[in-house]
């Protein structure tokens, strides 16, 4: 990497909405992420849920981490397959009063052309999928959880 890029990347995303419907969108950037939640909780089902988006994300930044690395490394890549599930309490079976815990089980499966030789046991292709797995930020949430979280709620009249 190079010495230019800055330690800390900040990250913003900004959502406006009505009931179950949320369009998020990055600042400055043309693309929007479309949320909502299944009818049998009230909402319309028109987009993915925050979880899906949650394990999309997981699956996503493994693939983006590992491209900047192969290129780092004269690694080839071709086409990818990822599964990425997991479970989580829904929210609405919770006790009253009783906190999330988040995710309970996660399993990201991924196949991934490259030109290492070997197959999956090959030593290049196990250091290379630790380095992704060390260098994914989504990885590191999930592995981890998250060391600062704040939240500010505004309540503002309708």
């Amino acid at each position: 990497m190079s010495k230019a890029m800055p330690a800390m990347i900040p990250v913003r995303v900004e959502a406006r909405g009505q009931k179950s419907v949320q369009e998020v969108s990055v600042p400055g950037k043309p693309y929007k992420i479309m949320a909502d939640t299944q009818k049998e909780v009230g909402g319309t089902d028109t987009a993915p849920t925050p979880v899906a988006i949650c394990l999309a994300s997981l699956s996503s930044c493994a693939q983006m981490i590992a491209f900047v690395i192969a290129q780092a490394q004269g690694i080839t890549l071709g086409e990818w397959n990822i599964t990425a599930e997991g479970t989580v309490a829904n929210p609405a079976m919770l006790a009253e009063g009783e906190a999330h815990s988040g995710w309970e089980t996660i399993d990201l499966h991924v196949s991934v052309q490259t030109d290492i030789p070997g197959g999956s046991e090959a030593q290049k292709f196990k250091e290379f999928v630790a380095l992704v797995e060390q260098k994914c930020p989504m990885t590191g949430f999930f592995r981890r959880g998250v060391s600062t979280y704040r939240s500010e709620w505004v309540n503002k009249s309708l």
